[in-house]
């Protein structure tokens, strides 16, 4: 399921981040699955995966790297 949102935190002792999506759902991300390149504040797309720990934002792209 593709979906748009931004970056609200990214935390790299813990290698998770948390984007909110356009529905103002929290998705959680793995940093070591995600692209080096992101920070808070940027707009994503991504695709929504149910993990054991729950749904979680897989293949993040940036939205200028989604056009």
């Amino acid at each position: 399921m593709h979906r748009t949102g931004k970056i609200v935190a990214i935390n790299p002792f813990l290698n998770k981040g948390k984007i909110i999506d356009e529905h103002d759902q929290d998705i959680l991300f793995d940093l070591l699955l995600a692209p080096e390149d992101l920070s808070t504040g940027l707009k994503v797309y991504f695709e929504i995966k149910m993990t054991a720990l729950g749904l979680r934002a897989v293949d993040i792209k940036t939205v200028h790297q989604g056009k």
